[in-house]
């Protein structure tokens, strides 16, 4: 699909949103795919206490707030999902799955 993607002109998406934070034995079930490169845009939200995204470089937009969501300004979001990164880390709880 990725290779059809970028033969095709568009962005190779995947939705991390049930997937992503460990449940699959690694932080991210796309780590289990064997892609060539990252997906182009990844989305996460549930296990990760937030919702988000990662993006590549190519993605980001010239002008700030092209893209807004209702979490964007609230650091606190950012610090809960720093701990929960931690505790998955200090726990190795993705090892545990």
């Amino acid at each position: 699909l990725q290779k059809i993607a970028a033969d095709s002109g568009v962005v190779f998406i995947v939705d991390e949103v049930q997937t992503g934070g460990g449940g699959t034995g690694d932080m991210w079930a796309h780590s289990h795919w064997n892609l060539d490169s990252p997906p182009d845009i990844v989305t996460f939200s549930k296990k990760l206490i937030t919702g988000g995204y990662f993006y590549k470089e190519h993605l980001r937009v010239k002008e700030g707030y092209r893209i807004y969501n209702t979490w964007m300004g609230d650091p606190t979001k950012l610090f809960l999902l720093q701990k929960v990164v931690e505790v998955v880390k200090r726990d190795d709880l993705i090892n545990k799955t």
